[in-house]
């Protein structure tokens, strides 16, 4: 991505985030960890002029990706913390990593209503 792309994107990102009231899903694409590192580095100092915290989650194994729904979820609770940035961008080609995100998008969806209603904060999720 080129560093002109680069910019928009977070220009647009950081008005989506600075706007979001209540639940907002930002779906970003992501190939090379270059830019997904430069985006979240910059969110977080975004956000911490705020007072506000990004909280990060980065799998590492399919069994992690299995018990990320439920820690999002959790994660409503703490009204006072920024939004919730989940990189599943990884691994694109491999199947059982495929296989994870998708029953984790299959239960976000299911349990959609909770996420409008409850988390009351922006989810990023990052894919291949």
């Amino acid at each position: 991505m080129k560093s002109d792309q680069l910019e928009d994107l977070w220009s647009q990102l950081r008005l989506h985030i600075e706007w979001a009231q209540g639940f907002s899903l930002i779906l970003l694409f992501a190939q090379h960890p270059q830019p997904v590192n430069l985006l979240r580095e910059r969110l977080a100092d975004s956000l911490r002029l705020r007072t506000q915290r990004l909280r990060v989650w980065q799998p590492s194994s399919t069994d992690e990706v299995g018990t990320l729904a439920e820690q999002i979820f959790k994660a409503s609770g703490n009204l006072a913390a920024g939004p919730l940035w989940v990189e599943l961008w990884r691994h694109a080609a491999e199947g059982s990593w495929q296989q994870a995100r998708t029953q984790l998008l299959l239960r976000l969806n299911e349990r959609r209503f909770l996420l409008e209603r409850d988390l009351r904060k922006p989810l990023l999720l990052l894919l291949p």
